[in-house]
């Protein structure tokens, strides 16, 4: 039974998009009279057109059915076009989405085909596709029969493809986790690398948490954030980023893209850890606040907050803060609107340390959202831990806002576990207490004998902001505390600039406290000698 001259070969041949490897091409001899399936048998698409020819001869006897008389006419059905040349009988051959390994599925598949045929037939009987006429146009009550009979199998195939990719995104992120736990940071850089076309959003989002996770603990920190797949997987990211944006406004993006877009959640994954690295475009950037801004009813709280963070933490290069203004303002009206306790307390001190860093709300709402956060810390500042707890205490004190009954429980924590605390910690809120005007003798009292006590563990700038609140504080009664201050500040008499230098001598001009080597040292970094007391202190503020 040979096919040369036969319009199958034509029809496969007018196909533009033709079957790839691994896939199966299924022919089904139709009977005109009842339209019901006779015989069928497959044969594989990699053959090519010469093959195929060849291995339709032989196909009876492999698949054990008998041989085919030449059709008038064929129909092939391909994922998204339809072809029929007459109505007499036909061979269709229906291209199979899914790959077949073995005979025993195609003959399955061949089983299913049959099936629809006989349903399609017996509708056609009942009458289902009778034409109709309303408002003098013609209309049909069903879907035509190539559109019916495709879509079934068609959408079974892509439920099975869509399937085995999320089993290998799944694969992919099992690997990333497995190399990130057992310390392989360049592990997971190389299989980033090497995987990079086969990852979608969640994929790229997890490499790159991993890797800002684990770099500073890392010793190849820096041939690690040197890896070609770094700056690869950025481009990646703004990519699958830029997809979800599109997607969101334009329904006709492809499922396909929307599924291997970068989800709302990640956006806060991978904004910290390019805040954590240091690394990420502007316009990366942006694209990231675009995705989450519309979208923060589907982030966590420390999500929402972790992003914040970033943006903040990025915003000291002033184009980052420029063009995501409308971010810090959408997260400032979801805390003001947030139900109690929904947001730890931790959370709402990042909050308050970030917007209070990045400077972009208007002095109104700014105040509102301050005013809120300390209410709701009340109650919960034996909570926080010393690290957050000094966060809260500079942001209060950054926008100058003096919430005097979390103060209150903040020195009551403070003379409690102030030995829990590290140096920088403790300069930190007393510096806080004093910009704000809080003059809490007994805390001041625990946190100068801290001081007194650690003052070889005091760094430059601790040794600079002690000083300044004591100063503001008026406190006199500490001339141990300010000696020992004063030694430490002429030690690292390097470390300071001319106004922090100008600022620590007005401080101890102000408590009294002649300090000669302090006052040669500052003479020899001015280049001209101290005579008399030349400077008053400026206020703190």
């Amino acid at each position: 039974q040979e096919m040369r001259d036969c319009q199958t070969m034509t029809a496969l041949h007018d196909t533009r998009d033709l079957p790839v490897r691994r896939t199966f091409i299924h022919f089904v001899e139709e009977i005109a009279s009842d339209r019901s399936v006779d015989r069928s048998y497959s044969c594989p698409a990699a053959l090519g057109y010469d093959g195929l020819s060849s291995y339709v001869q032989t196909a009876p006897s492999k698949l054990g059915c008998d041989g085919l008389q030449p059709p008038s006419s064929a129909q092939v059905t391909m994922d998204k076009e339809f072809r029929q040349a007459g109505p007499a009988q036909s061979i269709a051959a229906e291209v199979r989405l899914a790959s077949v390994q073995s005979e025993p599925q195609v003959s399955a598949y061949g089983a299913q085909i049959k099936q629809r045929n006989q349903d399609w037939n017996q509708e056609r009987i009942q009458g289902r596709y009778q034409e109709h006429y309303k408002d003098g146009y013609q209309y049909q009550q069903s879907q035509p029969q190539q559109q019916r009979r495709a879509s079934g199998w068609q959408t079974e195939a892509l439920q099975q493809g869509e399937q085995s990719e999320l089993l290998a995104h799944k694969r992919i992120n099992r690997e990333i986790t497995r190399l990130a736990a057992s310390g392989n940071i360049l592990g997971v850089l190389d299989l980033a690398w090497k995987r990079m076309s086969s990852m979608n959003g969640v994929n790229l989002a997890t490499a790159l948490h991993r890797v800002a996770r684990h770099t500073g603990e890392d010793p190849q920190t820096k041939q690690a954030l040197a890896h070609p797949a770094i700056d690869a997987l950025l481009q990646a990211i703004q990519h699958k980023a830029t997809l979800a944006v599109q997607g969101a406004k334009d329904h006709d993006v492809p499922s396909g893209d929307k599924d291997s877009a970068l989800p709302a959640q990640c956006a806060s994954i991978v904004a910290w850890s390019c805040a954590t690295l240091f690394i990420g475009s502007v316009e990366m950037l942006h694209i990231l606040a675009e995705l989450a801004g519309p979208n923060l009813h589907e982030l966590q709280a420390y999500e929402v907050t972790n992003l914040l963070w970033a943006f903040a933490t990025l915003g000291t290069r002033r184009r980052v803060l420029f063009r995501n203004v409308q971010l810090f303002q959408t997260i400032a009206v979801k805390l003001l609107a947030r139900h109690p306790w929904e947001y730890k307390a931790q959370c709402l001190a990042v909050a308050a340390w970030s917007f209070a860093t990045a400077k972009v709300l208007p002095n109104a709402l700014t105040t509102r959202l301050f005013q809120s956060i300390g209410d709701e810390m009340c109650t919960q500042i034996a909570t926080l831990k010393a690290q957050d707890l000094a966060k809260l205490c500079w942001a209060f004190a950054e926008v100058r806002l003096k919430h005097e009954k979390m103060f209150e429980e903040i020195g009551v924590v403070l003379k409690a576990s102030s030995n829990k605390f590290k140096t920088s910690e403790l300069s930190e809120v007393m510096w806080a207490f004093a910009v704000l005007h809080i003059n809490n003798a007994e805390l001041v009292a625990r946190l100068g004998g801290v001081f007194l006590t650690k003052s070889h563990l005091l760094t430059p700038q601790d040794t600079y902001k002690v000083l300044c609140a004591l100063a503001e504080l008026d406190v006199t009664d500490r001339p141990l505390l300010v000696q020992r201050l004063l030694d430490t500040a002429t030690a690292n008499i390097t470390a300071y600039s001319r106004r922090e230098l100008t600022t620590i001598m007005n401080a101890a001009s102000k408590l009294s406290f002649h300090h000669r080597p302090f006052l040669d040292a500052y003479a020899a970094m001015c280049g001209r000698p101290i005579q008399g007391n030349q400077y008053c202190l400026p206020h703190i503020a």
